[in-house]
């Protein structure tokens, strides 16, 4: 088959499974490379706050009462995106933390791409006035936590869950102001608003 042919099928299949009889708020197809995890239900991951020093996991999250969306940010040291997305995250914080999300932003590399340190990662987040917790991917370097789910090249990874059963509604990389579109009216449609 041609590659031209082959492209246009994987397209329309794409898009035929992301419409897949929802309202469109629950699925999208722009994200480049990650839409395999649209649909598709959250592993439980586990990462590392450097101040408490105690693990937090993704299903501690699963069916809370108090947390409707998890909004799973991957940054990494050395991304001057990833610095650029941190106050429209604070805001969206600021907004959206009392109807229901919950952001969990994790360091995957230091500024010289090894794993973060626990003073890195402290240093990181004060310095961008994170006003939530700050956590290390402690198994990205082994091909854990998320590293399966991006090109790290492509920083920063941004999926949103739906936690009454952990399905992924969005996943994508980078961010502009064409990812603010695209999630925004989805956390808010996760949140009921």
């Amino acid at each position: 088959m041609r590659r031209g042919t082959l492209a246009l099928l994987t397209g329309l299949l794409l898009g035929l499974a992301a419409c897949g009889g929802n309202d469109g708020a629950d699925a999208d197809t722009t994200d480049p490379g990650n839409g395999s995890l649209v649909g598709q239900q959250l592993p439980d991951l586990t990462f590392r706050d450097p101040v408490a020093g105690v693990d937090v996991r993704t299903a501690d999250f699963a069916g809370s009462a108090d947390v409707k969306a998890l909004l799973i940010n991957a940054a990494a040291g050395w991304c001057t995106v990833c610095k650029a997305e941190a106050p429209e995250l604070a805001d969206w914080h600021e907004a959206y933390a009392a109807q229901g999300l919950t952001i969990v932003y994790t360091l995957f590399e230091d500024a010289e791409g090894s794993p973060p340190a626990d003073g890195f990662a402290k240093g990181w987040c004060d310095a961008l006035e994170l006003p939530f917790t700050c956590l290390i991917d402690t198994g990205f370097a082994t091909g854990a936590g998320l590293a399966p789910y991006f090109d790290p090249s492509l920083a920063p990874l941004n999926l949103l869950v739906r936690t009454s059963d952990m399905t992924v509604v969005y996943a994508g990389t980078g961010f502009n102001a064409d990812t603010q579109a695209i999630l925004e009216p989805k956390i808010e449609h996760l949140l009921g608003l």
